[in-house]
């Protein structure tokens, strides 16, 4: 027996047995069949991951924006998905509660301190680009695009910032203190923008004005919203259980936030798309010539191109820290869609008026709607890689 165990095939049985001793417990067989080929699977797999990880909100959009292009009756206000009970009276509440939760305390005081950023943020959505939009409305006047349609470009100027999308997207680019400013800017705005806005509706339109504002009501709502869920959630932060759980978890959370974002999307994309809805691209079809169908397009696409480089130049020129150009471009450029369209509805729907010149009226904003998250989206990575190159930690 000892003169076996020193013999040259002992000694390689031996060897092999160390070997495979070494080889992990599970998939043994795979690992001496595949190697290098197995490995260079999972390698690919994980890029994947990765990849769908980085562009799941531009995937996303791809996706709702699709889909709703194919079947908008699907996904649209009373369609068979029924968005309304949860998109129409949660989705908002939904994505104000999630930054306030995901965002510190300190950054919203910061936030509310930062006047200069607040000034210049205001100033310039409620203050420069109306005088845009009126300009804007003289011009496409000239290039004899419906009038109806000029009305409803300066109009639409006229809007506060977007509730949730500004906040959304300030924050993919810049961060927290990026989402806390542009929370802050999104709340104040439409504050302002109910009193502001058809104060300069009614300058800027004269005639035609049907029904009153309902200040009450809209104050209610904003109250309900975007106030209550913000705070809410933020001094849920206040708890320490909480707060652990918020960083254990801070990119789920964060794709939520994104995934509620694009059922908002969704849902105005088939609302805007589906046949016969007053208001959408249905009603439209019948009121827009062919001068209408090309000029308000390009017009909306220039509008939204020179609001966000006149955004970016003014941060610049005020030499804002980086984190808050996005603030500054994305809370400052955009215009709101769920304050806009039941204001107008408001002012120009009521009693004995037209539902057309309503549609026509409506029209610019939902189109411009999309354009901001579409404009937007793409910015974001250039924005996220400029401040990272400035040393922002996002």
């Amino acid at each position: 027996m000892a003169d076996s165990r020193k013999s040259p095939h002992f000694s390689a049985v031996a060897a092999s047995l160390q070997h495979l001793r070494h080889l992990p417990r599970f998939g043994c067989a795979a690992h001496l069949r595949d190697g290098p080929s197995s490995a260079a699977h999972n390698a690919r797999r994980r890029s994947a991951a990765r990849f769908l990880n980085d562009n799941f909100f531009i995937l996303g959009l791809v996706g709702v924006v699709t889909s709703a292009k194919i079947a908008p009756g699907l996904g649209c206000t009373g369609g068979l998905l029924r968005p309304e009970l949860v998109v129409g009276k949660a989705a908002i509440a939904a994505i104000f509660f999630l930054t306030g939760f995901r965002t510190e305390l300190r950054d919203l005081g910061y936030a509310a301190k930062n006047t200069r950023l607040n000034a210049l943020v205001q100033g310039f959505n409620l203050g420069l680009l109306p005088l845009v939009g009126l300009g804007a409305g003289k011009a496409l006047a000239a290039l004899r695009m419906s009038p109806v349609l000029c009305e409803g470009v300066t109009a639409m100027m006229c809007l506060p910032t977007t509730i949730s999308m500004s906040v959304v997207l300030s924050q993919a680019a810049g961060g927290a203190a990026a989402g806390a400013g542009a929370a802050f800017n999104a709340v104040a705005g439409n504050l302002l923008g109910l009193v502001v806005t058809p104060a300069l509706i009614l300058t800027t339109l004269p005639g035609g004005v049907r029904g009153e504002v309902q200040l009450i009501k809209s104050l209610l709502q904003l109250g309900s919203k975007v106030v209550a869920p913000l705070a809410t959630g933020s001094l849920l932060r206040l708890v320490p259980a909480a707060r652990e759980w918020q960083q254990r978890y801070k990119q789920p959370l964060s794709r939520l936030s994104e995934a509620v974002l694009l059922a908002i999307v969704y849902n105005t994309f088939c609302d805007a798309l589906v046949p016969g809805k007053p208001g959408g691209a249905g009603a439209l079809a019948g009121v827009l010539s062919p001068r209408d169908a090309f000029l308000l397009p390009a017009a909306l696409v220039v509008l939204q191109a020179a609001s966000l480089t006149a955004g970016a130049a003014i941060a610049h020129a005020a030499d804002l820290p980086p984190q808050e150009l996005p603030v500054v471009m994305f809370a400052g450029a955009h215009k709101t869609l769920s304050f806009g369209i039941p204001l107008l509805k408001t002012m120009f729907g009521g009693p004995g008026s037209d539902p057309v010149r309503l549609a026509a009226l409506s029209a610019p904003l939902l189109l411009y709607h999309p354009l901001e998250l579409l404009i937007g989206s793409a910015l974001v990575p250039k924005l996220q890689a400029k401040l990272e190159a400035a040393g922002v930690e996002l």
